[in-house]
């Protein structure tokens, strides 16, 4: 079994589970100002909005209960009214200002940022409006630069705990579940060799049901069919180069693979007896330096007539000279093989030694011609 790399708790450096945290700290603290941002905005006209609101209350409620008292001058009956609307949240100073000059206040102006409304003074006599003079409100409203300060670090400590403690616990649970079976899945990989030895891939974790098999499971199953296969394919690979070691280093006839120029890509070991020559000396050699100069120009008239007529399947005999000085009768089958061109790709021969054969066959005309004579 492959030892598997200990990965560390917090991923390697540019890891997937790395790059996500940061990716989900950063979607997460812009989602936060963007909601802090929105909540103290639609706070901020909600507040202006109540003060609209109370403004209109004491427009309706107290205005003519104080119109009265200036039309009948009553100084205790307005600074009682004042003094009840300055009971309203937020509202700092009033004031009411008479069409004669006279003022009465309540309160006292604070705040440097306030809404500043007045409201007209009317009292109906005798069916007419008369103008009394003015009631100036000032209500205390929040900066929206300092609403927004406040509220967006409010919001940044209490929604940034949050998505801290969302995104570790993500970290943790995908860590468990994907990443570190990743890193465990890419070092099997990359480890894995043709030896039959070699344990299936198995991941530490919880078994599933039976028939029930998630994206890793599947993963692991294709990995472990693609082993499977490859230790097959091996397996036949082997048999075959076996077989082919027999059948072309056991047999006693010549066998050859000639390029498309004429040179050797291949010979067995019979080139010591044909050729007395080892194969390695032999490649790269003209396949018509060995043979027979009587036969040269025969058998080269004979290959171009092949090529002419793009025959694929020869029988052909000639004599073939060993270093030595040894002469062998070979007796060739030869199948050429064409590129789309037209071309010689190779040629694979099998060439069989009937020196032997011809010797028996010399002996027995020369004897025939005994017996005639």
């Amino acid at each position: 079994m492959q030892k598997i790399e200990k990965i560390p708790l917090f991923g390697k450096p540019g890891s997937v589970v790395r790059r996500l945290v940061v990716a989900l700290l950063i979607v997460g603290t812009v989602a936060t100002l963007i909601a802090t941002a929105v909540q103290s905005y639609t706070n901020y006209y909600s507040e202006l909005s109540s003060i609209s609101s109370d403004i209109n209350l004491v427009a309706s409620t107290h205005v003519p209960s104080l119109s009265a008292g200036v039309w009948n001058y009553s100084e205790n009956r307005v600074r009682f009214e004042l003094a009840g609307i300055l009971d309203l949240p937020g509202f700092e100073y009033v004031e009411v200002t008479t069409d004669k000059g006279e003022i009465w206040g309540v309160g006292k102006k604070i705040s440097s940022d306030f809404f500043h409304k007045q409201i007209p003074l009317v009292y109906s006599v005798d069916g007419k409006f008369e103008s009394l003079g003015t009631l100036s409100i000032w209500v205390k409203k929040h900066s929206f630069y300092s609403y927004f300060i406040s509220h967006t670090l409010t919001s940044l400590v209490t929604f940034g705990m949050w998505v801290i403690a969302l995104t570790f616990a993500f970290f943790i649970v995908f860590r468990q579940l994907v990443t570190r079976h990743l890193s465990k899945l890419a070092s099997y990989t990359s480890s894995m060799t043709i030896e039959t030895s070699v344990s299936l891939l198995t991941l530490d974790r919880k078994k599933m049901k039976a028939g029930v098999e998630d994206e890793l499971g599947q993963v692991v199953s294709s990995i472990n069919a693609m082993h499977g296969r490859w230790i097959e394919s091996i397996e036949e690979l082997r048999k075959s180069e076996e077989l082919y070691r027999q059948t072309v280093e056991g047999t006693q006839d010549l066998i050859t693979i000639v390029d498309g120029e004429g040179r050797f890509l291949f010979v067995n070991h019979m080139s010591h007896s044909i050729f007395g020559m080892s194969p390695e000396d032999c490649v790269g050699k003209l396949a018509f330096g060995n043979v027979h100069p009587e036969d040269r120009i025969s058998t080269q008239e004979a290959f171009q007539e092949w090529l002419d007529s793009k025959l694929s399947v020869i029988k052909y005999e000639n004599r073939q000279v060993s270093l030595t000085g040894s002469i062998h009768h070979i007796s060739w089958h030869i199948s050429i093989h064409y590129g789309r061109d037209g071309k010689i790709v190779t040629m694979n021969s099998t060439g069989r030694d009937i020196t032997t054969r011809k010797g028996l066959e010399d002996q027995l005309r020369r004897s025939q011609k005994m017996d005639a004579v």
